[in-house]
């Protein structure tokens, strides 16, 4: 059997509700889709990491994944075909996260610190890795910008030490990050 075969195989099995494909399908997928979503996550949102980590959103994607039955309602051919869905499916789950997080900020200030103990070891080296190569991949300029949001100052405090105004530097790094999001994921979001 080719790749392509076993791959279809694999999803037909997963399909029919077998729990040794499902977890085979978590143990090469989760990794990838974890990843993925530590790019979307601005690693400068310092608070917004706080309230949800890449876990979470991964155990959302892959839920969705199982419960809509995915492997039978999209042509997933081949692992390419699974990892494209995989990408959109991480961007919409962290969009709506970071709109619920929104919303229930809006009802109430959110603690600077949250309870729960520092993030496990392998995660804090991933985090590491992406944003070095996050670093790697600004300009000047930008990186400047992510740095000064890193440690903490805030829009106003950066336009007041840079010049210009905080919603030029905001908009400047939200679109710096974006196209990030976009290399670092290979995904393509419309308009």
């Amino acid at each position: 059997m080719d790749s392509d075969q076993t791959f279809r195989h694999l999803l037909a099995r997963v399909a029919d509700g077998d729990e040794a494909a499902i977890a085979e399908v978590v143990r090469q997928y989760e990794p990838v889709i974890r990843t993925m979503v530590r790019a979307w996550l601005r690693p400068w949102e310092l608070r917004l990491r706080k309230v949800f980590d890449s876990y979470d959103i991964c155990q959302s994607v892959l839920a969705w994944f199982f419960l809509k039955g995915a492997s039978q309602r999209y042509d997933l051919a081949s692992p390419e075909n699974l990892q494209k869905l995989l990408k959109v499916m991480v961007r919409n789950r962290v969009f709506y996260h970071v709109r619920q997080w929104k919303n229930a900020a809006a009802s109430g200030p959110l603690p600077d610190e949250l309870e729960g103990g520092d993030a496990p070891p392998d995660e804090t080296l991933a985090d590491k890795e992406i944003l070095d190569e996050v670093f790697r991949r600004l300009s000047p300029a930008e990186a400047e910008l992510a740095r000064r949001r890193l440690d903490g100052a805030s829009w106003e405090e950066i336009s007041a030490a840079l010049g210009g105004t905080a919603d030029a530097y905001r908009m400047q790094l939200a679109r710096a990050t974006g196209r990030l999001a976009r290399e670092l994921c290979g995904v393509a979001t419309v308009g």
